[in-house]
């Protein structure tokens, strides 16, 4: 996906404190404008989220970058990038 980078989220302090980034990617996801893409760094695959965000017209794409580390890039269904 060439879409420029709109905003990223590093989720993993997030998850490491208990807690789920789930509605601030979902409100970050709203706000995305068009053409451009938004970044989710976690621990792990983030299926379920994938999964949602889909379901609200966001194709996601994940790569694992190193041990811990796995980006996973959002863009409008549909849209450039």
């Amino acid at each position: 996906m060439s879409a420029t980078v709109w905003k990223t989220l590093d989720a993993r302090p997030i998850l490491a404190g208990g807690e789920h980034p789930l509605e601030r990617v979902m409100q970050d996801l709203s706000q995305l404008p068009a053409g451009q893409a938004y970044d989710l760094l976690t621990p792990f695959v983030p299926e379920p989220l994938i999964d949602k965000a889909a379901a609200r017209g966001f194709a996601g794409t994940s790569t694992a970058e190193g041990p811990g580390l796995v980006r996973t890039r959002f863009v409008r269904e549909g849209g450039e990038g």
